[in-house]
């Protein structure tokens, strides 16, 4: 009997599905979104995880990066591998180049390929592993692979002015054989660097073995029992941290192994050096010395040669003069000859015409002679005068010879004279000639000893200047080799230990970029869907209840057949449960396969990853599942509990309709008498079943408040982009120094900006991260000290964000961002402290909260940095405004900045305003599925109400039905308490919207991003125009199900 009684109970269980199949539906639908939206969400979050914790594992990323300011060799290597918590250690080579595209340059980092098996090994998407030293791989996805195709070439040029890049790769150009995923790099941005425009754009990976470097630019290590573990659980972030510890150590120790090693080396180098330097100026001396003496012997030599020179000069002056005397007596010599020749002829002329004379007058006597004839025969006187003519005669012919003898003999000796003479003048000239000859040969003698002379004076005043250079250059060459030694030495003295840097997966970009966003979608899950949830399980509490007050004649007459209310509840429970638990496990398995999926590929645009692994989570399902049976059962329990406490006669019986009692609104002269009667009936409907009000109400006010959360949300996460980056840091770039360079350089620094066309205001400041903390909390935030803190404005905006009041920065205090306030429980006036490098504990009072967005900052005016530090504040951070910050004004900048020593990096708010973006863009797609997934609930909420509310007035409708009301008139009758309802609902749920939003935010934030508070008006109307929206499309479809009201079965009685 007991049998047959639990199967007419199954069977009528059952038979009240088939009859109400469209509540049954309701309540499978709205069990089936709350749990499917619930589940899915919830585990976006972990699938993410899941996703990424496989991806990591399968591609073997590093858990640990391991720098050195010196570089690491193979001891270092082997140091780390000997670690006992170290499973593998692979040391890489880096570099970054640039890659010419026309006139752009692309900043390209060069990664070695780790060996087979390796750790971060590339997934190969296309093509094949290089095998040759010219071959590479691009990344997927990158900047490379969209302009080059496999057998593509691509070269590479050093980063810059008088690098050689063939110090570091042994190939300039590298053949593109395959594209690959890099576990390093998941994301598009790839970090900064000192060169090109200072982001790295891409990477190239490329055979290990084309590096040409002696040392290793880092180590990439992976733990023991690392991947088994959840990387992003506390236990991988435990062993990671004890990891780092230990091998802090080993980098302690090889520290000062390399120290000592490279000490020595270089000590002995410099000792070599010395040594070398001494043997140089030794031999250099030497040298010198020997050629001081040749040029001694020279100048001996010369000295000698000039008195030679001096003598022959002498001589051949004395010679010169003789010549001159010489030829001076020749002429006259020839002249006295010519006029004592002339003389001696005279003379014989002058004998000759006396000898003629004589002749004639021996002639003339000799004819008078003649004439006379004979003497003897002459008389006596003419004897006497012929004897006086002839002694005269013979006197004449005597004076006649002897003046011929004579002048024979004048002419013998005037010839012998003349012959004489010439001879002498002759031999005068020949004796000039050869003088002439011999001062010639002398002279040229001389000429040639004196160009000698000249020649060996030029060749000893060469020898010497060179000498003398050889020495200087000599002194100089070993007195910068000393002061170079001395330098290296004194460097020496100073070098430091090197210095390991040891960062784990959190250190890289893409990393914890997924893991924050992983965390957002926890976050949101810790509300939204709960939320969500409860809103379904109220709309089914509110189905069953609803169920079980119009049933309770039947479970009158099922306790009447003797069934127990337990057997009453059973059946509602059969009903209720079963709903709830096939609603949820289609919901939740749906869920679990869409809600990841979608959410994740839309973070797809930032990260490189495999498919998102979106297992059934049986744990969610089973849980889920108890929960959404669990809610149907109490709904059940509230409703039957409640009904069935009368006796079965009195739920037998209809329920008494409730009393009508005069509504407030009829108290209300002004506004009642001018209501029409329809109006009066839905007034009084309204507020005759508060409950039925209240329930529709808050169903409604819960799903517009979901929708507005939703696009509240959207607002919020879009302000941190359009706020932060477009009012609040109006600076364009940020310029980082060596502050030791800077404060040398500061004057050219100056000088280049102000050659660089483009620039707006700018001003130096300081910036260092640093830990403050209050009573209740510490946290890492970065300080910033304006040189020019009136200025600051042109760079930074600090205003409060209600009202956006200016804030000054002064000398009393610091100024705190909003988010950072917050989280130490802190406000204007209170006091924090910030760890010094001394690990002391540096008062400082908060002056003001600014509105701020992204990240941790603190303002401090110089003086006040100075009060709290005790030191002066030197700049190491340029802000700047730019009139061109796009990418050309960009590269230009960088090209110009970044070749100069000492500038370590240069970032644009433009990147981190993209990046920034892409985060924004991937949310506000998880947003769009939250509102799309609360526009869904709110539909079939608003149909569930409105069916339960006209089922429940069927009687009611096809009364005024009979009455004559047309179809329009009844839907009328019917929806203006709908309309009314959903007016009602949308305001709640604006105004509880606004709570929801503010809960969702605070919970939903991490600790370095602070979402906007305000919900923008456009989100508002959204939110009610939806939720009106659904209304009339609810009413449009329930319009027809009016039409179909039997009226004769209605009024039937229900008993």
């Amino acid at each position: 009997m007991k049998r047959q009684r639990k199967t007419a109970l199954w069977k009528d269980a059952f038979r009240e599905v088939r009859k109400t199949k469209s509540r049954f539906f309701s309540i499978f639908l709205i069990v089936a979104l709350g749990a499917g939206f619930f589940a899915g969400i919830k585990a976006t979050g972990p699938d993410m995880k899941l996703t990424g914790d496989a991806y990591f594992d399968e591609q073997d990323l590093m858990d640990i990066k391991a720098l050195s300011t010196y570089g690491l060799n193979g001891d270092d290597i082997a140091a780390l591998e000997a670690d006992e918590m170290v499973k593998a250690v692979e040391p890489a080579h880096s570099v970054d180049t640039l890659v010419h595209d026309g006139e752009k340059s692309s900043v390209i980092k060069v990664l070695g390929l780790p060996g087979e098996g390796g750790i971060n090994a590339p997934r190969l998407m296309e093509g094949r592993l290089p095998e040759a030293e010219n071959e590479c791989l691009i990344q997927y996805g990158g900047h490379l692979s969209r302009r080059l195709q496999i057998g593509d070439t691509v070269t590479l040029s050093p980063g810059k002015e008088g690098e050689a890049l063939s110090d570091t790769l042994e190939e300039s150009s590298y053949t593109v054989v395959g594209v690959a995923q890099c576990p390093l790099y998941i994301t598009f941005s790839m970090g900064t660097t000192s060169i090109g425009s200072g982001t790295v754009d891409d990477l190239l990976l490329i055979p290990d073995e084309a590096f040409v470097l002696d040392y290793y630019t880092e180590a990439y290590l992976t733990l023991k029992g690392a991947a088994e573990l959840d990387c992003f659980g506390e236990e991988y972030d435990q062993l990671v941290a004890d990891a780092k510890v230990r091998l802090e150590g080993v980098g302690e120790a090889r520290a000062q192994a390399r120290y000592d090693e490279i000490y020595e080396e270089a000590a002995g180098k410099l000792d070599d050096a010395q040594a070398e330097l001494d043997r140089a100026k030794a031999d250099g001396q030497a040298e010198l010395d020997a050629a001081k003496k040749k040029l001694d012997s020279a100048a001996a030599e010369l000295q000698s040669a000039k008195s030679t020179l001096d003598a022959s000069g002498k001589k051949l002056a004395d010679a010169k003069s003789q010549i001159a005397a010489g030829e001076a007596a020749i002429p006259q010599n020839q002249a006295a000859f010519d006029e004592k020749i002339a003389a001696g002829q005279a003379e014989l002329e002058r004998s000759r015409s006396q000898l003629a004379q004589l002749e004639q007058g021996v002639t003339t006597l000799q004819g008078q002679l003649a004439a006379m004839g004979d003497p003897a025969q002459l008389p006596p006187e003419l004897q006497a005068q012929y004897q006086a003519l002839a002694g005269q005669l013979q006197g004449m012919q005597a004076q006649l010879d002897g003046g011929r003898a004579q002048l024979a003999q004048g002419e013998a000796d005037l010839a012998a004279a003349k012959k004489d003479g010439q001879a002498q003048l002759d031999q005068a000239r020949a004796d000039l000639t050869k003088a002439k000859s011999d001062y010639q040969q002398g002279l040229a003698q001389y000429q040639t000893g004196l160009a000698q002379y000249q020649q060996g004076q030029r060749e000893y005043r060469s020898g010497a200047a060179e000498y003398e250079s050889a020495k200087a250059s000599f002194a100089t060459q070993i007195a910068d080799g000393q002061e170079e030694i001395d330098e290296n030495r004194a460097k020496l003295a100073d070098i430091a230990l090197p210095k390991w840097y040891l960062y784990d997966r959190d250190g890289n970009v893409g990393y914890s970029g997924f893991a924050d966003d992983a965390d957002r979608i926890d976050a949101i899950s810790l509300v939204f869907p709960v939320f969500f949830f409860a809103v379904a399980a109220l709309v089914c509490l509110t189905t069953m209840t609803r169920m079980v007050e119009e049933q309770r004649t039947q479970a009158g007459t099922v306790k009447a057949l003797g069934y127990g209310s337990s057997a009453v509840i059973c059946k509602y429970l059969i009903y209720a449960v079963t709903a709830a638990v096939l609603g949820a496990v289609f919901g939740i398995v749906g869920g679990l396969l869409l809600f990841p999926n979608v959410i994740f590929n839309a973070y797809s645009i930032m990260y490189r990853m495999t498919k998102v692994i979106a297992p059934i989570r049986l744990d969610y399902l089973l849980w889920i599942t108890l929960g959404s049976a669990a809610c149907a059962a109490l709904a059940v329990l509230y409703a039957c509990v409640k009904e069935l406490r009368e006796t079965p006669s009195q739920l037998m019986r209809p329920k008494a309709p409730k009393a009508g009692k005069r509504v407030l609104l009829e108290r209300v002269d002004f506004v009642w008498d001018r209501l029409s009667f329809i109006g009066k009936v839905t007034v009084r409907n309204l507020f005759r079943y508060k409950k039925r009000i209240a329930m529709t109400v808050l169903g409604i006010a819960g799903c517009t408040a979901l929708m507005m959360a939703g696009f509240g949300v959207k607002d919020s996460i879009s302000d941190i982009v359009s706020i932060q980056f477009g009012e609040l840091d109006v600076y364009d770039g940020q310029v980082v120094f060596d502050e030791d360079t800077l404060a040398e350089d500061r004057e050219d620094f100056d000088a280049l900006l102000a050659g660089q066309l483009g620039l707006g205001a700018r001003q130096y400041a300081r910036e260092k991260s640093v830990t403050a903390g209050s009573d209740s909390r510490q946290l890492e935030l970065t300080l910033v000290v304006p040189e020019e803190p009136e200025r600051l404005g042109e760079q930074i905006v600090l205003r409060t964000r209600k009202g956006h009041t200016p804030i000054p920065l002064t000398d009393e205090g610091a100024v705190l961002s909003e988010k950072a306030a917050s989280l130490m429980g802190v406000s204007a006036g209170d006091e924090i402290f910030l760890v010094a490098d001394s690990e002391e504990q540096l008062p400082v009072k908060v002056a003001a909260i600014t509105e701020n967005y992204a990240f941790h900052y603190l303002y401090l005016s110089p003086a006040y940095y100075r009060q709290v530090f005790g030191e002066e504040m030197r700049p190491n951070t340029l802000l700047l405004q730019m009139d061109d910050p796009g990418q050309e004004g960009q590269d230009a900048l960088s090209g110009a900045l970044l070749e100069r020593d000492g500038v370590l990096m240069i970032s644009y708010t433009s990147g981190i305003k993209n990046s920034f973006g892409d985060t924004v863009a991937s949310l506000n797609y998880v947003v769009l599925v939250l509102i799309v997934s609360a526009g869904a609930l709110a539909f079939v909420v608003l149909y569930n109400l409105t069916n339960i509310n006209v089922a429940e007035r069927l009687r009611e409708i096809a009364t005024i039905k009979v009455l004559g009301f047309y179809d329009k008139e009844v839907s009328a009758y019917i929806f203006r308490e709908n309309v009314a309802l959903t007016l009602m609902g949308t305001v709640a749920g604006l105004l509880g919207g606004i709570w929801l939003h503010r809960f969702v935010i605070t919970t939903a934030e991490i600790d370095t991003i602070m979402f906007g508070r305000t919900v923008a008006p456009l989100s508002y109307l959204l939110s009610a125009a939806l939720t009106i929206l659904f209304a009339v499309l609810v009413n449009l479809a329930m319009h027809f199900h009016l039409k179909k009201v039997d009226m004769v079965e209605s009024l039937k009685s229900v008993e």
